[in-house]
């Protein structure tokens, strides 16, 4: 399988699933689960295309309400600065 990663989304834009965020600075809920890791976060993942965060795939699949998509500002728009 060839992984081709999206190209990162202007900075406020629609999440493009790059992964730019999260290997670039590791959340609170990495720092939780990973403690003293250093980025990149290992909780990235890729799937259909895209990278996702691996405890909001298993909080969407558990059914659960998005708690920690909305913590970590999933659908807000892209929180990576643009460096180009």
């Amino acid at each position: 399988m060839d992984i081709i990663i999206p190209t990162k989304s202007k900075y406020g834009a629609t999440c493009s699933g790059c992964g730019s965020c999260c290997a670039a600075e590791v959340c609170l809920i990495g720092k939780e689960a990973y403690p003293d890791i250093k980025p990149p976060c290992p909780g990235l993942m890729y799937f259909n295309s895209r990278l996702w965060c691996r405890f909001v795939v298993a909080e969407g699949m558990a059914g659960l309400e998005p708690e920690l998509a909305s913590a970590i500002g999933i659908g807000r728009g892209c929180c990576a600065t643009d460096w180009n």
